[in-house]
């Protein structure tokens, strides 16, 4: 199989996506580097808009929340 498939590259970038933002929760975290997470988050789901215009509308809703 050479290279990896749709499905675990969709998998790959949600995961990447709510790592980043999973980093960035906490009390001690500070208001800026929320945002900074935020926008890091979003900008690895972009990368969904190609690869999977599905899923990408799907959570597109929450890059807002």
């Amino acid at each position: 199989m050479a290279g990896k498939s749709k499905k675990e590259r969709v998998d790959k970038i949600l995961k990447e996506s709510h790592l980043i933002i999973n980093d960035a929760t906490g009390t001690d975290i500070s208001k800026t580097r929320k945002e900074e997470a935020r926008r890091e988050s979003r900008k690895k789901l972009r990368e969904l808009k190609d690869l999977a215009p599905d899923i990408y509308e799907r959570i597109k809703p929450e890059f807002d929340g």
